[in-house]
């Protein structure tokens, strides 16, 4: 697992047509990573205000969505994230990505920065099942951070959410 601060390897995964995408390269540009599930209803509460999240960031920084449950099928990955409008959505197979960022459940959130260096882990915001509105938006606030030359404060947050399916 990569220890917040420390710069990821370079990093790529296919989405789920086949199409590579880096997570971590030292080319400048900022990322999002987020562990997503097709099943887990804490996940399709943060989608929403990741897509208003993502409008309000520069053009040029990628919020990538990966897949790392072993129970999740291909077929039901490509349905579901054409329903809810989950683009580019990426594949872990073996979960391997979310192990060497540290994931646990889904959602949960990293930002990597334009030299690869892990900068946050942890929630998406505040909010739970029983306390549905964020008070506070922890990835937004990670970016801004980050884009600013700043130390993401808190670094890492606790997840809440569905845990990640191994295989075996």
């Amino acid at each position: 697992m990569v220890a917040l601060g420390e710069i990821l390897p370079a990093s790529w995964l296919d989405d789920i047509h086949g199409a590579p995408h880096a997570l971590a390269a030292p080319d400048g540009r900022v990322r999002v990573v987020v562990l997503w599930s097709a099943n887990c209803p804490v996940v399709k509460l943060t989608e929403a205000r990741l897509a208003v999240l993502r409008r309000t960031w520069p053009a040029d920084m990628s919020v990538l969505f990966v897949a790392s449950n072993a129970d999740e099928p291909l077929d039901l990955l490509r349905r579901e994230a054409e329903a809810r409008g989950v683009c580019p959505l990426l594949v872990d197979p073996g979960g391997r990505m979310a192990d060497l960022l540290g994931g646990t459940t889904t959602p949960q959130a990293f930002v990597v920065d334009g030299e690869s260096r892990l900068r946050y882990r942890g929630a998406v915001d505040d909010s739970t099942i029983r306390h549905r509105e964020p008070t506070r938006q922890y990835v937004a606030e990670a970016v801004e951070a980050v884009l600013a030359g700043r130390s993401p404060d808190p670094a890492e947050t606790p997840t809440y959410g569905c845990a990640i399916v191994r295989a075996g």
